[in-house]
């Protein structure tokens, strides 16, 4: 009588590789996740920067002949 828990050595070693090429994958997707967190958090930086940019560019169009500039 087989156990059903026992495995040939061939099933054990795709299980294993299986398993490990699971656990790269899930690696790589934090890694995706977090590379993408950084990346939303630097395009909505850039986003207001270009905002504050554009705002200071209109400021300074009111006013041309005083030669002011924002310097937030």
């Amino acid at each position: 009588m087989t156990d059903s828990n026992t495995q040939n050595p061939g099933e054990k070693n795709i299980r294993n590789y299986l398993e490990k090429e699971y656990e790269e994958l899930l690696q790589k997707d934090r890694l995706f996740k977090h590379e993408y967190t950084e990346f939303t958090k630097s395009l909505n930086l850039n986003e207001t920067f270009y905002s504050q940019l554009k705002e200071g560019e209109m400021k300074l169009s009111e006013n041309p002949e005083k030669g002011e500039t924002n310097t937030n």
